[in-house]
């Protein structure tokens, strides 16, 4: 089982790399990015629940 750490890690790296069929499988079917100000948001959420910001 995956804890919530490992799957914001996972979720960043998959941001980084840009790989969008990984940031979908790590986050799952209910999420959906579609556009630049949607990604923005999702990634500053992504960053401050994982105490980054």
């Amino acid at each position: 089982m995956t804890g919530p750490l490992e799957t914001v890690k996972k979720a960043l790296q998959a941001y980084v790399d840009k790989d969008r069929a990984l940031i979908d499988s790590v986050i799952g079917r209910p999420y959906s990015f579609t556009s630049r100000s949607t990604t923005r948001s999702v990634a500053k959420s992504i960053l401050n629940a994982a105490g980054c910001q």
